[in-house]
């Protein structure tokens, strides 16, 4: 079993790192529930042919290996619903919740794939749905009710809330309303959950029962997903015909042309535009070359519009789909989700600055690395300059009025610090400074700051006056680690050794002058050795990220204070910390100081790590990227503004 990607991709196939909103479009994967094998798969989106290998990413299904009794096992017979879903409340994590028509609802880690809660419900679940705090709906067709069962409370708990709705299909959970939607029969209707978490409760929300449309006297409701780019509206799929729901005033507006079918199992739409969905083969005029006989209900292939109007499918061979979903965490689409930025990662396993998409946990993919980079001779660098370039060990990216466009500023432990062009990755400026230089800032006027850690200094090379410029002033610090441009207080703030300090930029760009602001120098509480990073606190220009040898602060400029970051992410050793748009914390440290240590450590030094962590602000874990054989000394945030 392995585990999968959630991409940003760039249309370009080299990733800008500028707000998704923007720059990038989000598509991703797809999972599928596969009767023939009953197997939960999960493919490429990006791959055209399905019965290749490698475009199957993860699969998965209840084995005593994973945690189920044989009981569950046996219960565990056609699959038809599958989500990926976060918990931040209570557990943390990625998880797949599944129902199967042989009875068993499940929920399991992902992507380990181990038992969570399982139980044997009966009635033909055909959906569920994980609420955030860790129970599960489900909606049974034959059983002909949505319940929620008590699954936060332990592995085996049969507590439920039950309300009865003939031929039920769907749910789907809404942060933004605090409803759960559900669909069956002649109606899509809302509930509260109520109760406690031990004891849940299902109340109908009288006020949001919606008769849906018919077509030939035919309703039969088959399901709902979120429509991503409003999250005002849901994808409902029924008996005759698939609808665009409107939440707002309860109206259902005709799906767009090649969607507007009758008997589509699942149906969607990637952020890029494309719809898709599923239907049976056997409703399929003229047939398809090789359509699905397992059974009346699936199918061999997926089928994708585009909003040009041209369609393609997706194929295999061996399979009998019955649903196709995107294979995606989130609720329902939100406008910070769609502004979170990607990772950028200095890796020593490979020498290379790298970019990989925030919604990937399976940096091994090839296609969810969006972007590396090192210098070489076709880049413009010389051999004495690609020698003096090993052991990464810092990378920004930054927008620059004076040259236009965007720059990665980088360093290496080597002794070679580099201006490159982004993306097309051309030297712009590269020198070997010596020592360890292990942090560095693009200026706005083009010049480079440094800070280097075991030669003990704070340096401004003129790197705007050429590609070789060697002037440079110092300022002398004890282990400088780390430095960070201030536009709002026109400041370059430093961390090292004892304290954080700040400097002003004085002379010339061809004759920079360093002078330090002496009451911005404060020392780091006691117990705090060292400043490793700092880095912008997106969202307040009056604070940082500060993470030391001991703990993770956030740094209040005007007050100069050092308050503790919130539990779960105030932790030892991290090397680069920062956070999204949406929230998300990002950081990383060494897997030699983790305890448990992680499943594939990174082995190639004491310092660096195969995991980027990813925590909600809470402090609660999510995921994180991973590579194995990845040797990460620092990731975060690749956002091109200085604040």
């Amino acid at each position: 079993m392995c585990s999968v990607s959630l991409k940003f991709m760039a249309l370009s196939g080299l990733l800008a790192c500028a707000p998704a909103a923007f720059a990038t479009v989000s598509d991703y994967d797809i999972i599928t529930t596969n009767q023939a094998n009953n197997m939960l798969e999960v493919y490429n989106d990006n791959a055209t042919d399905w019965n290749s290998s490698s475009a199957l990413l993860w699969s998965w299904k209840p084995t005593t290996s994973n945690g189920y009794t044989s009981t569950q096992v046996s219960a565990w017979n056609q699959p038809n619903g599958a989500k990926l879903r976060d918990n931040d409340t209570n557990w943390g994590g990625r998880w797949i919740v599944a129902t199967s028509s042989g009875g068993l609802a499940t929920i399991a880690s992902y992507p380990g794939g181990s038992n969570k809660w399982a139980v044997n419900v009966g009635g033909n679940p055909h959906d569920a749905e994980l609420l955030p705090n860790g129970n599960i709906a489900i909606a049974a067709s034959t059983g002909g009710w949505i319940r929620v069962y008590a699954s936060s409370q332990g592995a085996t708990n049969g507590t439920y809330g039950n309300f009865a709705m003939p031929n039920a299909h769907s749910v789907l959970w809404d942060p933004s309303l605090s409803r759960l939607w559900a669909l069956g029969g002649d109606y899509i209707r809302a509930f509260t959950i109520g109760g406690t978490a031990a004891s849940p409760t299902l109340t109908e929300d009288t006020t949001r029962a919606y008769l849906v449309p018919a077509s030939s006297g035919v309703r039969d409701g088959h399901f709902l997903y979120p429509y991503y780019g409003d999250a005002s509206k849901m994808w409902v799929a029924t008996g005759s015909r698939v609808y665009v729901f409107n939440k707002a005033d309860g109206s259902f507006a005709n799906a767009p042309t090649g969607v507007f079918k009758w008997g589509v199992k699942a149906v969607g739409n990637q952020p890029s535009g494309v719809n898709f969905f599923c239907r049976p083969d056997n409703l399929e005029s003229p047939a398809w070359p090789e359509p699905s006989t397992l059974y009346d209900w699936t199918t061999k292939y997926i089928q994708f519009y585009t909003s040009a109007g041209a369609s393609y499918t997706r194929h295999r061979s061996s399979a009998d789909w019955y649903k196709g979903i995107l294979f995606w965490p989130e609720y329902q689409y939100s406008s910070a989700t769609a502004a979170d930025y990607p990772i950028i990662t200095v890796n020593q396993a490979t020498s290379k600055v790298e970019i990989y998409n925030f919604y990937s946990t399976n940096w091994n993919s090839a296609t969810d690395l969006s972007w590396s980079w090192q210098p070489s001779t076709t880049n413009g660098f010389v051999a004495a300059e690609i020698t003096a370039w090993s052991l990464p060990s810092d990378a920004k990216l930054r927008n620059n009025s004076i040259w236009g466009g965007q720059w990665l500023v980088a360093t290496s432990s080597g002794g070679l610090v580099a201006i490159a062009a982004y993306p097309g990755g051309a030297k712009k400026w590269a020198y070997n400074v010596t020592g360890n230089p292990v942090g560095a800032e693009l200026l706005p006027n083009g010049n480079i700051a440094i800070s280097n850690s075991t030669s003990n200094w704070v340096r401004i090379y003129a790197s705007s006056q050429g590609a070789g410029n060697s002037t440079f002033c110092q300022a002398d610090f004890i282990a400088a680690r780390s430095v960070l441009w201030d536009p709002a207080n026109s400041v370059l703030w430093a961390g090292g050794s004892g304290f954080i300090t700040a400097y002003t930029v004085g002379g010339t760009d061809a004759a920079p002058t360093i002078t330090e602001v002496s009451t911005r120098k404060v020392a780091l509480p006691a117990g705090n050795t060292i400043i490793y990073f700092l880095s912008p606190y997106y969202g307040d220009t009056n604070k940082l990220w500060v993470s030391t040898d001991t703990h993770v602060y956030i740094y209040n400029k005007s007050a100069k204070t050092f308050t503790l970051a919130t539990a779960g992410i105030d932790k030892s050793a991290v090397r680069a910390v920062s956070h999204q748009p949406s929230g998300v914390v990002v950081l990383n440290r060494p897997d030699a100081v983790k305890s448990p240590q992680p499943a594939d450590p990174s082995t190639l030094n004491t310092w660096t790590t195969s995991y980027i962590d990813y925590y909600t602000a809470a402090g609660m874990w999510r995921t994180a990227g991973h590579k194995i054989g990845g040797a990460y000394f620092k990731g975060v945030v690749c956002r091109p503004e200085y604040q």
